[in-house]
């Protein structure tokens, strides 16, 4: 599923990467609010759809209050620090880079799903605000408490930044 959507999203470069020792360390996967994934993505994964959903169901008030703007908003789709690269700042530094391309892409605005406590707090502290939230015990799909495994996250965040 990844590798479906990196392909797509790259040519909008707003993907930042971060290396260390020249390997991948990092990424921001990063795309216009508006950008539509590619339709095989669907079919990439059985745990899509609820997860689509989750995160769709995040954004509908947003979408609904700012339909005017989506197109000037940019959205880090995923910030992943690889294992033995965390603790170095590294996140920060890419969550920062991105803000500041897609300011100069002329984005005035960058969203984010901030799925767990630790990229709450990263986000945060690069001064993004919480728009919404969704308690991650209390979102079902087709009826199951899809993620009740995980509800000791507390939320989901949809977090935004204005440029």
């Amino acid at each position: 599923m990844l590798g479906v959507f990196l392909r797509a999203a790259l040519p909008e470069g707003l993907t930042m990467g971060a290396f260390v020792d020249q390997k991948l360390a990092g990424i921001a996967l990063t795309t216009a609010f508006t950008f539509t994934p590619p339709p095989e993505i669907e079919g990439t994964s059985l745990n899509f759809p609820p997860i689509g959903a989750f995160i769709e169901a995040l954004e509908r008030d947003y979408e609904r209050e700012n339909t005017g703007r989506l197109d000037t908003c940019a959205y880090i789709h995923m910030l992943a620090i690889e294992d033995t690269a965390r603790g170095r700042g590294i996140a920060q530094t890419l969550v920062s880079a991105t803000t500041q391309n897609a300011h100069s892409k002329g984005f005035d605005a960058v969203l984010s799903d901030a799925t767990n406590p630790t990229s709450q707090k990263v986000f945060a502290k690069q001064g993004f605000e919480t728009r919404y939230k969704i308690r991650y015990d209390k979102f079902t799909h087709s009826g199951i408490p899809t993620f009740a495994s995980i509800a000791n996250l507390g939320t989901i965040k949809l977090v935004e930044k204005h440029l």
